[in-house]
């Protein structure tokens, strides 16, 4: 008996390397599946298909206009001012950008 084993494990034979190299492992029959009734079936329990979906055809873009460099604009103005700008984008739906540009085009005339 050595190391708390019977001694029984010390006659089993042992493995080697090429008696696993020989070993090959069962191959499993491909399932025959019928995609429509499984269609059917997955549509009648709620599942939701993972197939991608057709790509969207692609709309014609603008055409880019020119963009001029720009630069960041910060200051300090009082609430009511800031309200007011805000207000005036807002009402006619311009980013403050364009907010800005229509206030100085109509400031010069």
């Amino acid at each position: 008996m050595g190391f708390g084993l019977d001694e029984s494990d010390d006659k089993k034979p042992v493995v080697t390397s090429e008696a696993l190299s020989k070993f090959k492992p069962r191959q499993a029959p491909k399932p025959v599946a019928n995609v429509i009734e499984s269609d059917v079936a997955a549509a009648q329990a709620g599942f939701i298909s993972r197939e991608p979906k057709p790509k969207k055809a692609v709309r014609p873009t603008k055409p880019k206009q020119e963009v001029e460099q720009s630069f960041q604009l910060c200051m300090r103005l009082p609430s009511s001012t800031l309200d007011q700008f805000v207000a005036f984008a807002t009402k006619h739906k311009l980013s403050y950008p364009k907010a800005m540009q229509k206030l100085l085009d109509g400031f010069r005339g």
